[in-house]
């Protein structure tokens, strides 16, 4: 169903004609501001669909205008893709009229019209039953619908649980709300109650099956108790008997067995097992003492020729040490000697060094003076004091005085004659210390230092290596090894009375002969287990024949006694009762047993009932809350809403538990107040009878982020044939998107 126009006259606030042409399919908004009349509207369609014309009273006056007038209301709805009109006229003058628009026909008139109006739109009689779940007036929206109940909050048949459960439960088979399943319940429970305490538990104190318990406890203990006697007759016979048998069987092995006859074998075995085994364990002794004098024969061979052969080593490792040690002193003497140490070579190697850059510089800052000398001028020039004999040619650093005699002096000099003298001090104090260093080493060159140096090297690495192959042979020293030699010759000394390998092989021989001896002796002895046996053996025929005859005394004594006490039993009689009290119990518990099953099956009769009952109103509310939770996981996230078995809203449960309606803050039910008949809405579009989901001024006190959360479930309900929202907060539900609905004037047919 959908509605296609609403108008009104003389109705509530609007006193002159007002109409809304342009309803469409989905979400229609009407927005305008307060007062403007949009609760006139939501009444106008209840008065429609809802109200008879020929109401009276407060409900008329609550239609009339402030100026008076008589009310109007015309609605054009879609049915099943039929076009309709229901015009409704109030108070003097009222009248209903229902028309076809597709045909252009009247169809019904009055009572008629109101009749058909109500067929059509799925309602019995003048219940609300559809309307009443997803038409919502202003502030009713901030409470969860409760099907069924007036807005005072009382019980009141408005058909609107009926909807549901026919929505619901067409296809649901229950007895949960049938007069029979009540009739049935009642009837269980009343023959329960007789039988059974009020927990079912267990059995009513003085009803029947209390008292058959009773009975048959009473006739069982009868019964037992015979049967306890009887069986005790029966089994004193069967031991009289059995005694009397044992008796005479003990009595025949008495007179067939003679005293003492049975064990005189078996002891003159033990004697001869007794001698064998002594034998056995001399020999045994006799072959443990000539291999222990073999075993020792053979280690003190063996230790002394290891002790020979350690003693040769040992003196082949004293004599090595010896030369080692010997070569060792001679050559750390000869390397102590030896002062060209590498300390002393690197110092001949400085100074060599410092004296060439002296004379390289030297060279550098010279002056060459040439002189050649004739025949005749042999002695007559002297050079710093010299004569000069021949001719000759001099690097001139420092100043030089040239005489000739007999004619002058030449003084000769260089721009650097200072640095020359200075570096001619230098090299000879080089030259100096070089020939100290030599003569102290006792070396000539410093080539032959540097080869005194490199074999003083090697020798001490000859040394180094070995001082190590000493300590390897000798680690506790040469003085150690040589008492570790006089201790072993010794020892060699002191076993000079240790038995020679002859000795040995002849007490090798002598202990095999022994351990053939033993051997033979062991074969003819009995072993450990069979003389434990035999005199075991022997013992159990001592016993038995002791045991014997004592069980013949006590087989008399204990027959006389049971004789005696049942004959005693005989004469009372009791066991003869036995059968008549073992019937009394059957039928006594038979009877506790029909009870038991009947109250048995009573109880499961009302478990079953209990859980039809439940599966029935879990079956109504389920598709309630399929439809619902994923309107609840857009809104509130992870959450649920449980039902009442009326359908009311009972509380929501979030991660942290579960609420009562009632405790959430106005937005939160009002949010929850809409899903819950926009579900209601979608389950009455899926069964063919949906109606249009109507809301006036819904969500007053949701915040921005619900209710665009909610506006987004209403877009996305496209099963739901229309939805209409009434509102006053125009700028707030921009955010829905659908037809913009106006009020414009309207002429009203005569």
């Amino acid at each position: 169903m959908k509605i296609l126009a609403l108008r009104v006259a003389s109705f509530r606030r609007f006193g002159e004609p007002v109409a809304i042409e342009t309803f469409g399919e989905g979400v229609n908004v009407l927005c305008g501001p307060n007062e403007m009349g949009k609760s006139t509207m939501f009444h106008a369609l209840e008065a429609a669909f809802l109200v008879r014309h020929k109401v009276s009273g407060g409900v008329l006056d609550d239609m009339r205008p402030y100026g008076g007038g008589e009310p109007l209301v015309e609605v054009d709805f879609e049915v099943d893709g039929r076009r309709w009109r229901i015009r409704k006229q109030f108070g003097r003058g009222s009248g209903a009229f229902l028309s076809d628009l597709d045909s252009g026909t009247s169809v019904a008139r009055a009572a008629e019209a109101e009749e058909r109006l109500a067929e059509l739109t799925g309602r019995s009689s003048d219940l609300p039953g559809s309307f009443g779940l997803v038409w919502v007036r202003q502030q009713r929206g901030l409470s969860p619908p409760n099907p069924d109940f007036d807005p005072s909050g009382k019980v009141k048949d408005r058909g609107e649980r009926a909807i549901l459960r026919d929505v619901i439960g067409r296809e649901i088979e229950t007895a949960a709300f049938d007069a029979v399943f009540e009739g049935v319940r009642d009837r269980t429970k009343r023959a329960l109650d007789v039988l059974a305490t009020p927990s079912r538990g267990a059995a009513k104190k003085d009803g029947p099956l209390y008292v058959a318990v009773k009975l048959r406890d009473e006739a069982k203990a009868q019964f037992e108790e015979t049967r306890t006697i009887a069986q005790a007759a029966e089994q004193r016979l069967n031991q009289i008997a059995a005694m009397t048998a044992r008796l005479g069987e003990l009595e025949a092995q008495s007179r067939s067995h003679a005293p003492g006859a049975g064990t005189a074998e078996l002891e003159a075995r033990r004697a001869t097992a007794i001698t064998t085994r002594s034998e056995r364990d001399v020999a045994r002794e006799a072959m443990r003492a000539r291999e222990a004098e073999h075993a020792a024969a053979a280690s003190a061979l063996t230790a002394r020729k290891k002790s020979a052969e350690e003693l040769a080593a040992k003196r082949a490792a004293h004599t090595t040490a010896c030369d080692l040690a010997r070569q060792i002193e001679t050559w750390a003497l000869e390397i102590e000697a030896d002062t060209a140490v590498p300390t002393v070579i690197d110092r001949l190697v400085a100074l060599e060094q410092e004296r060439a850059v002296a004379e390289a510089e030297l060279s550098g800052h010279a002056a060459t003076v040439d002189i050649a000398l004739e025949e005749s001028g042999r002695g007559r020039i002297e050079i710093g004091g010299s004569p000069l004999q021949e001719s000759r040619k001099f690097s001139v650093v420092e100043p030089l005085e040239i005489r000739i005699a007999g004619i002058g002096t030449i003084g000769i000099s260089t721009a650097h004659a200072a640095r020359g003298a200075e570096l001619r001090t230098k090299s000879e104090a080089a030259s100096r210390e070089m020939e100290d260093v030599l003569k102290r080493i006792g070396a000539a060159t410093i080539e032959e230092a540097r080869a005194r140096s490199s074999a003083r090297t090697k020798k001490q690495a000859n040394l180094s290596g070995a001082r190590a192959r000493l300590s390897d042979i000798a680690p506790r020293g040469v003085d150690a090894l040589a008492s570790d030699i006089a201790e072993i010759e010794a020892v060699l000394v002191a076993d000079q009375a240790v038995h020679s390998e002859g000795d040995v092989e002849r007490l090798k021989s002598a202990a095999m002969d022994a351990r053939l001896t033993f051997n033979a002796l062991s074969a003819q002895a009995m072993s450990d287990d069979d003389f434990r046996k035999l005199d075991g053996e022997i013992a159990s025929a001592r016993n038995a024949e002791a045991s014997r005859k004592s069980e013949i005394e006590r087989l008399k004594n204990e027959l006389a006694h049971t004789k005696g006490a049942q004959q005693a039993l005989d004469e009372s009689g009791r066991a003869s009762e036995l059968a008549a009290h073992e019937g009394e119990f059957e039928r006594a518990e038979a009877e506790v047993q029909r009870l038991s099953h009947e109250a048995k099956a009573l109880r499961l009769l009302e478990r079953t009932l209990g859980e039809i009952e439940a599966r029935a109103k879990a079956a109504y509310s389920a598709p309630i809350s399929r439809r619902l939770s994923g309107h609840l996981e857009r809104v509130f996230g992870s959450s649920e809403l449980t039902f009442q078995d009326d359908f009311a809203v009972a509380a929501l449960r979030r991660a942290n538990g579960a609420e009562n309606v009632s405790a959430l803050s106005d937005g939160t039910r009002e949010q929850l107040s809409l899903l819950v008949r926009l579900a209601f809405a979608e389950i009455l579009a899926e069964s063919g009878r949906g109606v249009p989901l109507v809301v006036d001024d819904p969500l007053a006190y949701s915040d921005d982020v619900r209710l665009a959360a909610v506006c987004a479930e209403l877009a996305a309900a496209t099963s739901v044939p229309q939805i209409i929202v009434l509102t006053c907060r125009e700028r707030a539900f921009e955010i829905l998107p659908g037809r913009r609905l106006t009020v414009t004037n309207w002429r009203p047919e005569r």
